[in-house]
């Protein structure tokens, strides 16, 4: 099977700068919101029911127009559940982040299309969150955190059941944390329990590092989120929607996990539990490192228990490195696993794995098997608990992985590197760069997916399924996404 591409080297990045320059000085128009009352007309991916919209409050409004006013949020119960409207734009200094594990935040803000900007402190505007709704807030500045297990973003740390809508960060995000499941993303560090990300925007960079190395010490990085899915104890809920958002760094920005078990991902780390991620975009950088299985993706570091990837794309270059055991990378995802589903997506970044010591690689590769390198242009593995990649199209210009470990192999595919799940319908740039061991399964339900050369139109995608209707636009030779 022939399916008909143009070369994506040169004119990828071409494309690129044009759509995201005007992206950039439009996008907050296009996604500022009145305010919010029901989420439940939102459009999402058949079978996937939006979460409901938390209560909003039915006190009266009150206006914050300086520091002290932000900080009275956190002075009572009372407060806590409070409607607030930001009123002009603040700058916070040695900012201690809003609301407690026993006491979030509850109530409503609506940002008005203002900016806080946090010079110094402990973390972003709120630490917890529940039953929240937040809109047309603008955060910026720098955010750092340190300490045992740290939940970090722009907007808030840990969002339970919290909506967040219409919002942008360029804050860069910066946390050394040494406890397991330690969190870092743009707009929300770790969100579970029907939290909804939507209409959001990052741009700052995150950065999430541990000194550990232990496999109990998981790290979860993301440019959007860190965390999407059920609490830390699995604890039943589930339910998160990141839609219609974006990572796309404008100063050299990226996302980078490093120590532990890192999870690193263009819009969220870990993508957990029937957590859905639904036409986003990222660019950048992604990096994942550490001794035991770094996992990086364009989207998502890892998606797995049911959750799906649909209607998104990442240009972002994606690099997994290990000092031992494995290392996996994708431009999608670094990994896909247990029942999770990743359809109609395109990647369009370089991928690499390398391992620097005995181990095993995979860009785009795999998982549980040692001493072994696989890359891939989608995932980096599908495998365990039929897992399922479809209609799928692989535009990186290249995909290597690297292994020093004695007896090693590698293993570069153009759609994913190890597969014990199904791939169907997937299509991968004929002239793509691949380096490291060998590939032959040029077919469409194959590891390197069916030939795509010559001339890319609207119809090459419309062949494997995808929405130009209301989802997809073409813009030049690149799909884009129609709220782009």
């Amino acid at each position: 099977m022939i399916v008909k591409l143009k070369t994506p080297q040169c004119s990828i990045a071409q494309h690129r700068s044009k759509i995201f320059a005007l992206c950039s000085l439009l996008f907050f128009l296009l996604i500022s919101c009145d305010q919010p009352t029901n989420d439940s007309g939102i459009t999402v991916p058949q079978d996937f029911t939006p979460p409901p919209a938390p209560p909003l409050p039915t006190s009266a409004h009150i206006r914050i127009t300086d520091e002290a006013g932000l900080r009275a949020i956190d002075t009572s119960s009372a407060n806590r559940k409070g409607y607030y409207e930001l009123a002009n734009d603040i700058t916070v200094s040695s900012w201690t982040p809003l609301g407690t594990a026993s006491a979030p935040f509850a109530g409503a803000l609506d940002g008005g299309n203002h900016t806080i900007t946090i010079t110094s402190g402990s973390g972003g505007l709120f630490a917890y969150t529940k039953e929240a709704t937040i809109w047309n807030l603008k955060i910026a500045g720098a955010i750092t955190a340190s300490g045992g297990t740290i939940q970090v973003g722009g907007i808030a740390g840990n969002a339970n059941w919290t909506h967040i809508t219409g919002c942008v960060s360029s804050a860069a995000i910066t946390v050394s944390a040494s406890g397991h499941n330690s969190a870092a993303g743009g707009i929300v560090g770790f969100m579970r329990n029907n939290a909804m990300i939507r209409a959001c925007s990052a741009s700052g960079g995150v950065t999430l590092q541990s000194s550990g190395s232990s496999l109990a010490l998981m790290l979860y990085a993301g440019g959007v989120a860190g965390y999407a899915g059920t609490g830390a104890a699995g604890d039943g809920s589930s339910g998160c929607l990141i839609i219609k958002s974006q990572f796309f760094p404008l100063s050299g920005g990226a996302v980078s996990a490093s120590g532990g078990y890192p999870y690193s991902g263009g819009i969220v780390g870990y993508n957990y539990a029937t957590a859905c991620v639904a036409e986003c975009f990222s660019g950048g950088a992604v990096t994942a490192e550490g001794e035991n299985l770094p996992y990086a993706g364009g989207i998502a570091g890892y998606n797995s228990r049911a959750a799906l990837i649909t209607d998104a794309y990442s240009t972002a270059t994606v690099n997994a490195t290990a000092t031992s055991k494995q290392a996996l990378a994708g431009g999608v995802s670094g990994a896909n696993g247990a029942n999770g589903i990743i359809t109609r997506c395109y990647a369009g970044g370089a991928v690499t794995a390398t391992i620097k010591g005995d181990g095993a690689a995979d860009a785009g590769g795999s998982l549980g098997v040692p001493t072994a390198a696989n890359a891939g242009g989608i995932a980096g593995a599908v495998y365990y608990e039929a897992p399922a990649l479809e209609y799928c199209a692989a535009l990186n210009s290249s995909v290597t992985a690297a292994d020093s470990a004695s007896g090693g192999t590698r293993n570069a595919y153009r759609i994913a590197g190890r597969v014990d799940g199904t791939l169907t319908n997937n299509i991968a740039h004929s002239a793509m760069l691949l380096t490291g061991g060998a590939n032959s399964d040029r077919t469409p339900n194959g590891q390197d997916g069916a030939d795509a050369t010559a001339q890319r139109t609207q119809s090459t995608f419309t062949a494997l399924g995808w929405d130009f209707s209301s989802v997809w636009k073409m813009a030049g030779e690149y799909p884009v996404l129609n709220w782009q």
